[in-house]
């Protein structure tokens, strides 16, 4: 069984949505306070996605159905009810405000040779999840082994090159 009870040093914003309700809340020496009240929880794990949470003087059950770490957004059932929860952390808030929240959602759908060389190796394949970082394909160039990552988490779409195949600089090479 693991417990959890989040207490950060350093002074946060964030706001919080729970399906249609907005609130603001705040991290501050170890304080959470909730639309400026303080807010007192636990949070113990019962087994893998099942927690028992008390706050504000309840008792919940919790159930993690889902969590979007790209768009910061979990899917609960909180007491057999359906929740979702998004977070906005405060870059995400600052972004918003001077109108740039849509840069960060910006995806690369092509991956391609940043120099001309040889494939030595294809480490993934067409329907693959992958993680940002994961190695998609080693290139040699230049007596050099290059390990091309993802520049992002996303589904391979398609792989366009094979072991042993030469490629030219900017020739496509793996779409998202």
């Amino acid at each position: 069984m693991a417990y959890c009870n989040y207490h950060p040093k350093s002074s946060k914003m964030y706001e919080i949505k729970i399906n249609d309700d907005t609130f603001g809340a705040q991290i501050e020496g170890g304080k959470i306070m909730v639309d400026k009240q303080s807010v007192d929880w636990d949070l113990v794990q019962i087994k893998t996605n099942f927690y028992h949470l008390l706050a504000g003087g309840g008792s919940y059950t919790l159930e993690v159905l889902s969590w979007d770490k790209a768009n910061k957004s979990l899917t609960l059932a909180l007491n057999n009810k359906i929740a979702v929860l998004s977070i906005k952390t405060e870059q995400d808030l600052l972004l918003e405000k001077l109108g740039l929240n849509h840069l960060k959602q910006q995806q690369i759908s092509d991956i391609t040779a940043p120099m001309p060389g040889l494939i030595l190796d294809v480490q993934v394949k067409e329907g693959q999840n992958v993680e940002k970082g994961e190695i998609l394909l080693v290139l040699e160039a230049m007596k050099m082994e290059n390990a091309l990552k993802s520049p992002q988490s996303g589904e391979i779409k398609k792989v366009l090159v094979s072991p042993g195949q030469g490629v030219e600089k900017n020739q496509l090479l793996v779409q998202f």
